[in-house]
């Protein structure tokens, strides 16, 4: 596998993560005027994005088994890629409708707080979840005689890809686009991702 492909798994893994803590910074601000921005509303999106991006890993690691080589590898980027924006985008489309019954709903604060959170951002979070199991699997194939440092620098990447994305989300894009904006943002980007893996996943070399 060539520099050049390792490279852009480095990014795919670099920005997915990022993405994902985009969307849990993203996430307090999209419902906090439906149920206010309190102690409550962030441990349940803290938990629910944990929760889907736990579950992610799960799956993730379960589809990047012995047989998965570069390109089969790519096509499963390509498709979990997708499923996270589309989550992403179903979030903002649904948030209104969701929040306004569950509301209407005579159910606890606490309870409305969690299913709002969980119906909205816990796909999105176990999709995006699914792309570094995958990724790491592919770069651990590309320098097999090297697994430990190929798996802390993929550790390494997916982490600061998160901290970028918290930064980015806390001190830019809410300010510059606003809440929904940055989702959308999300949602292109991880678009963008998909393609990029769909179309490498159909070369030959």
């Amino acid at each position: 596998m060539s520099f050049a492909i390792r490279a852009f798994l480095a990014a795919v893994l670099f920005l997915s993560s990022a993405g994902g803590l985009v969307v849990e910074i993203v996430a307090g601000r999209l419902i906090a005027p439906y149920v206010g921005m309190s102690l409550y509303t962030w441990t349940a999106i803290i938990a629910v994005v944990l929760a889907g991006l736990s579950v992610g890993h799960w799956i993730g690691g379960r589809m990047a088994g012995p047989d998965v080589d570069r390109q089969s590898g790519l096509r499963r980027l390509a498709g979990a890629l997708a499923l996270a924006g589309l989550g992403s985008l179903l979030a903002l489309v649904l948030l209104n409708d969701l929040a306004v019954g569950l509301l209407s709903s005579g159910l606890g604060q606490v309870t409305i707080v969690v299913l709002l959170a969980t119906a909205l951002f816990l796909l999105p979070s176990l999709f995006v979840g699914m792309v570094a199991p995958i990724v790491t699997k592919l770069a651990v194939d590309a320098e097999p005689d090297n697994t430990g440092a190929v798996l802390g620098r993929m550790y390494a990447i997916g982490t600061v890809g998160s901290i970028g994305g918290t930064l980015s989300a806390g001190y830019l894009f809410i300010s510059w686009i606003g809440s929904s904006g940055t989702l959308v943002a999300v949602t292109l980007l991880y678009a963008v991702l998909a393609l990029a893996c769909a179309l490498l996943a159909g070369r030959k070399t």
